[in-house]
């Protein structure tokens, strides 16, 4: 019996108890290198979910800066247009990190 490629398949525990020890250990090695795999990818989303929440926390720095200086109105515009755009794409981005609700 074969582990390698698919961990889901293995669901029942009567077949954990027919597996010889040598089978057992590749289970556990591949377990533990997906654990580590998605571990690694788990802290850099978080670094990205760090840095694109500060950046947009500076976007709105901006825009509330924007509102309270006197700057001409198609200037205003021109900024509110580039400042939503840079917010739309950077939530999009979060949501796309985030990971999925998991069904309980």
């Amino acid at each position: 019996m074969s582990c390698f490629g698919k961990i889901h398949g293995m669901t029942s525990l009567s077949n954990l108890d027919q597996m010889t020890p040598d089978q057992l250990r590749a289970l556990a090695a591949q377990l533990l290198s997906k654990v580590d795999t998605m571990g690694r990818k788990i802290h850099r989303d978080e670094t990205i979910i760090e840095q694109l929440s500060h950046e947009i926390a500076i976007l709105k720095r901006h825009k509330f800066a924007k509102r309270s200086e006197q700057i001409s109105p198609a200037q205003g515009s021109l900024l509110d247009d580039l400042l939503n755009t840079d917010l739309e794409v950077i939530e999009a981005e979060l949501d796309a990190l985030r990971p999925a609700p998991t069904p309980d």
